[in-house]
């Protein structure tokens, strides 16, 4: 399915009940993210060497995605799914370090 057909179909009526695509986006690309950052940190050689708990690395996860969805700009999130704003860019990065640094303290329990 394309993302534009994906937009029609599911986004766009329910954006033209919401404020902002940030409303309408952040529930299920926070959960996606989430689920995509236990993942890779459960298996990361990072992730095994701290022993982490499942509830451990969860709550991280959702609290430094939560974060991150915090400073995209809309503008932002339409790039991600136009592919022009990419995970290994220097601005998503700084963006996404914002998560890292403000819930490390799950990562210390």
């Amino acid at each position: 399915m394309t993302k534009a057909l994906w937009c029609v179909l599911l986004l766009c009526p329910l954006l033209a009940q919401a404020e902002s695509i940030k409303d309408v986006a952040r529930e299920p690309m926070v959960s996606l993210m989430s689920k995509q950052c236990v993942s890779s940190g459960a298996s990361s050689d990072t992730g095994k060497s701290l022993n982490l708990s499942d509830g451990r690395l969860k709550n991280y996860c959702d609290c430094a995605t939560g974060k991150l969805f915090d400073e995209l700009t809309e503008d932002d999130l339409v790039n991600i799914m136009d592919g022009k704003l990419q995970a290994s860019s220097p601005e998503f990065k700084a963006k996404m370090a914002k998560g890292v640094y403000a819930c490390v303290h799950y990562l210390m329990k």
